[in-house]
């Protein structure tokens, strides 16, 4: 009797002294998804400069009819930016150290309202049937309109400048062609206020896939927005739908790419580029706040 209630407590004893020597070890196990975390922290984009786009180094909490930003520009000056959200025609000038909304300007009606991009003394916006409004900066507050080739079913949400070539950067998220077909960007001639219709860039999903050490090509990346380096010439990508970002060199070729971390890119919309190289990138609310944030140039 004695030597089975020994037996018995000898195991129970074992089993706390075991479960007392594991239970320090249990905070340096470390998940899967933690090993995500500290990967997506390294992920960098090395250029003519250097970013690490998952540690912004500033975040601005944007007002909440900012919910569905979906453009961003440089402003006029080196203290603003200029932001559009979707459906409403309101073009919005934010304090370029805070993000704080200090002017609005309507200028339409409702739409699909994708992208902005603030050039010489006109501002334009760009629609997802890649139609362009252009609004003058001397008070006028109605805008002008310029069709283009493109269509809806392109889903144009991206655009920015290209200042060497005088030319607009309209980035496609879907093409007609097809569902499995090469998303393209193409030039809008802001000289003869024409769309070529030739891609400028056209962006293979395999080639992006392998650059970003993905296993396979889906999610597609479908660009969200555009934006140009203002000395380099780089043209930067931001896919929302593949959560990355990619880079081409002034000749077209793609040089670099980062994946972008869902706990803090939830919804990339927005991207611009200031003289000194600092990158913002806007995301949508997604039942939150809407914020940009600033990713500095190393």
């Amino acid at each position: 009797m004695v030597s089975h209630f020994m037996k018995i407590n000898k195991w129970f004893l074992l089993g706390i002294i075991a479960t007392a020597c594991l239970y320090p070890l249990q905070k340096y196990i470390i998940t899967d998804h933690q090993v995500k975390k500290e990967l997506l922290k390294l992920e960098h984009l090395e250029v003519s400069s250097t970013y690490a786009v998952n540690e912004p180094v500033e975040t601005f909490l944007l007002a909440s009819r900012l919910a569905e930003i979906s453009g961003l520009s440089l402003g006029q000056d080196d203290s603003t930016l200029l932001a559009v959200q979707d459906e409403e025609g309101i073009l919005f000038t934010l304090d370029r150290s805070n993000g704080k909304v200090i002017d609005e300007l309507h200028f339409g009606g409702d739409e699909d309202y994708e992208g902005v991009e603030f050039v010489g003394d006109k501002t334009y916006i760009l629609t997802s049937k890649g139609d362009l409004r252009i609004i003058n900066r001397d008070g006028e507050t109605k805008a002008k309109k310029i069709k283009t080739e493109l269509k809806r079913d392109d889903d144009v949400e991206g655009l920015g400048h290209l200042s060497e070539k005088n030319m607009l950067l309209l980035a496609c998220k879907s093409n007609r062609a097809g569902r499995k077909k090469n998303r393209n960007v193409y030039g809008f001639s802001l000289s003869e206020q024409v769309l070529d219709t030739t891609p400028y860039l056209s962006l293979d999903p395999d080639i992006i896939a392998q650059k970003l050490n993905r296993e396979k090509k889906t999610p597609y990346f479908s660009p969200s927005a555009i934006a140009v380096h203002p000395t380099s010439g780089e043209i930067f990508v931001l896919s929302s739908v593949a959560r990355s970002i990619i880079v081409f060199d002034k000749q077209g070729n793609l040089i670099a790419a980062a994946n972008l971390d869902r706990g803090v890119h939830l919804q990339p919309e927005g991207l611009a580029l200031d003289r000194d190289g600092t990158m913002y990138i806007a995301n949508e609310a997604r039942g939150g706040v809407a914020k940009i944030y600033v990713i500095g140039a190393g």
